[in-house]
Formats: C-alpha cells, sequence, structure tokens
C-alpha cells in the first residue's frame, strides 16, 4: 500500500506550480521581446515545411504503456496576455506534440491564431520551458499548423493516416488545465468540415476532450497519431436551456492533414 501510494504521488502532476510557471515564463518572454506572436501570427500564410518524418509503430501497447510511451512528447502551449481587468499576465492554455526532428511540434491554427497573445510558451511535462519562435506551415481550413519550439528536444510521435471507424484511440491534452490528462475512447466517424469549396475531411472521437486540449495528439493502440484534437460540438436536447446537452462529439484533425503541411526533404549535398 504504501508502495502504491508513493508512486502514485511520483506520477502526480502540480497543475497549479505549472501554469505558474507557464505564465511567469510567458511574462519574462514578453519583456525581454522575444519571439512575438504577432510574427508568429503572420506567418499563419505558410503553407509546407519539409521534414523527416518517423517512421509508424508497429507493436501494439497497453494503455498505460502508450501514456507512459508518449506523455512526454507532448507540451503545454501557452498565449500568454496582459489581463484587462487586472495588473496579472495570463495564458491560454493549448497543446501541441512533438512530430519531428525534437522542435517540430503540431497544434492547431487557432491555438496560435490569437490576436490577444503577447507570447507563445511551450511547458514539458518536466516543467521546461521554452518559447515557441515560428510557424513553419498551416492550414486555416484544416485548423492545423506546424510550430518550432527550439530547446524542447522530444521523441516526436509517429503519424499514421486512415485509421478505421470503430478503432480505439486515447488522447493527451490538458482540458481546463488539468495538464496531461489521458482519455479513451474510439473513432466514432469521419465528417466533411465546413461548407466552402475546400471540404476538408475531420474525424470525430468519443474519448474525451475540452478547453485546453486543442492541438492533442489522438493515439492509436501503438503510439502513432491518427488525428489531432481541435473542438467539441454538444448536442443539446429539444427545447436547449441549462443542463440539455445529451452528448458531445469531438472534432478532430485526421493524420493526412497534418501529414500535407510536412513535405520529405530533398537529397542532401
Amino acid at each position: 500500500m504504501v508502495f502504491l501510494l508513493a508512486a502514485a504521488l511520483q506520477e502526480a502532476i502540480d497543475d497549479h506550480a505549472l501554469e505558474a510557471k507557464l505564465t511567469a515564463e510567458g511574462e519574462r518572454l514578453a519583456a525581454a521581446a522575444e519571439a512575438p506572436a504577432s510574427k508568429l501570427i503572420e506567418q499563419l500564410t505558410r503553407t509546407s515545411h519539409a521534414a523527416a518524418l518517423p517512421a509508424p509503430a508497429d507493436k501494439d501497447l497497453s494503455p498505460a504503456e502508450l501514456y507512459v510511451r508518449c506523455r512526454d512528447s507532448v507540451v503545454i502551449v501557452g498565449g500568454a496576455y496582459r489581463c484587462d481587468n487586472c495588473p496579472r499576465w495570463h495564458t491560454a492554455v493549448g497543446t501541441a506534440f512533438a512530430v519531428a526532428g525534437g522542435d517540430l511540434f503540431a497544434t492547431n491554427y487557432h491555438v496560435i491564431n490569437n490576436p490577444m497573445a503577447a507570447v507563445f510558451v511551450a511547458l514539458t511535462r518536466e516543467g521546461k520551458p521554452a518559447p515557441v519562435t515560428e510557424v513553419l506551415a498551416a492550414s486555416r481550413a484544416r485548423d492545423a499548423a506546424i510550430v518550432r519550439i527550439p530547446g524542447a528536444g522530444l521523441r516526436p510521435l509517429p503519424l499514421k493516416a486512415g485509421a478505421p471507424v470503430g478503432a480505439n484511440v486515447s488522447a493527451i491534452g490538458h482540458p481546463g488545465n488539468r495538464f496531461f490528462s489521458f482519455t479513451r475512447g474510439a473513432i466514432s466517424r469521419y465528417r466533411i468540415h465546413g461548407h466552402g469549396e475546400e471540404k476538408p475531411v475531420w474525424l470525430q472521437v468519443t474519448a474525451d476532450a475540452g478547453i485546453g486540449s486543442s492541438g492533442g495528439p489522438v493515439l492509436d493502440d501503438r503510439g502513432n497519431v491518427v488525428g489531432m484534437v481541435a473542438s467539441t460540438q454538444p448536442v443539446n436536447a429539444e427545447g436547449g436551456g441549462k443542463g440539455s446537452v445529451q452528448m458531445v462529439f469531438k472534432d478532430c484533425v485526421p493524420a493526412e492533414a497534418i501529414r500535407a503541411l510536412l513535405t520529405e526533404p530533398g537529397p542532401k549535398r
């Protein structure tokens, strides 16, 4: 019993400490005028970047093994801003995960497209901070972006397209600033997203997500990224009103859309 308690305490995450560190680092970066958010937002027009990607994994993992294997490839991303109602700094929290080279990360377009933010800062599960310095590629229609977080040095997660409806999936993210939360579910369907000329395909999952989960990886049972959390869509009972939510769909960017932002690197000269 003592051993189990000690193990649980070792795994326990101090949400308040991580949030305080994220905000303090954002304030520091803003004061130093490092990597201003306005520059990153301008770079959201970039459409592709060359990067070597890891091969998909082929060994099944238990949920516990999956979390341990993938959690350290995920970071908190915070858009730091000065509050209009008080003198303090705050952070709008999202999620990102390593996809290539240790410093290239995938997140949502909307996580970066935040004009309130002065800077964007990342924080690892161990509490190591790093600035988000550049947007390398992005798609508004597909709500996906590739950003550079130098110094993060995390193991990239492999991308894998074509996960079938009904497949088990897990998500890692920061819903409601409950950092590095792990949820389980399945792919419930694919759907056409949007009404204009460009009609990207999105996937929906039953693994729970909430505000702060945006940009988090959706993983198959081998630790391959099959999607990325983007938004939630509640279904309300007829008549609406408080307490009328019947279920919540979780919309996700499929791995294909992330992969489309990354081209194969050319031959070395």
